[in-house]
C-alpha cells in the first residue's frame, strides 16, 4: 500500500522508518507469520539496519536500506512515485483488515511528521497514534494469530 509522502520534509521522511522500525516487532504480532521477521524475501525486516534509527533524510534511509526496496517499508517507491509503500501486510479481501491497515499507516505518517520515537513500543495501547476502536481490532488480530 502506498502512501503519498511529496509533502514530507526529508526528516519527516526518516521519521516514518524510524518509527516503523521501533514499532516492527510489535506490528509482527498482527500480522500472518509469513510476513513476520524475515520469513519473506518481499518484506524483510527493517530490524536488521540498526543504522535507520540515525537517518535524517530521504537518501540515508535509501542507503541504510541498501537501496532495496524488499523491505517491510520500501524506501525506493518514492523516487519513481513519491510515496511510501508499506508491504508487510498480507494481500487480503477483508475490507476490515484492509480497512485498519490503511488507517494504520496513514496515521503512522501523519505522527511522524511531528513525532519521532527512541524505543521499542511494546504494547499496542502504547501505540500513539491509534483510536482505541483501531487498537481493539489490532489487539484481536493479535490474539487470534498468536
Amino acid at each position: 500500500m502506498h502512501i503519498g509522502a511529496a509533502n514530507l520534509t526529508p526528516e519527516q521522511y526518516a521519521n516514518v522508518f524510524i518509527n516503523y522500525y521501533y514499532l516492527e516487532t510489535l506490528i509482527d504480532t498482527f500480522m500472518a507469520n509469513s510476513r513476520r521477521g524475515n520469513n519473506n524475501g518481499y518484506c524483510a525486516s527493517l530490524r536488521n539496519h540498526p543504522g535507520l534509527i540515525d537517518c535524517k533524510t530521504i537518501d540515508a534511509v535509501k542507503s541504510e536500506l541498501d537501496f532495496d526496496r524488499y523491505h517491510k517499508v520500501n524506501p525506493m517507491s518514492y523516487g519513481r512515485h513519491k510515496t511510501i509503500e508499506f508491504r508487510q501486510h498480507q494481500g487480503s479481501t477483508d475490507e476490515k483488515k484492509i480497512l485498519n491497515w490503511v488507517m494504520f499507516c496513514g496515521r503512522l505518517v501523519e505522527w511522524s511528521k511531528k513525532h519521532r520515537l527512541d524505543a521499542d513500543v511494546t504494547s499496542i495501547d502504547a501505540i500513539p497514534f491509534l483510536t482505541a476502536k483501531e487498537k481493539g481490532f489490532f489487539k484481536s488480530r493479535s490474539n487470534e494469530l498468536n
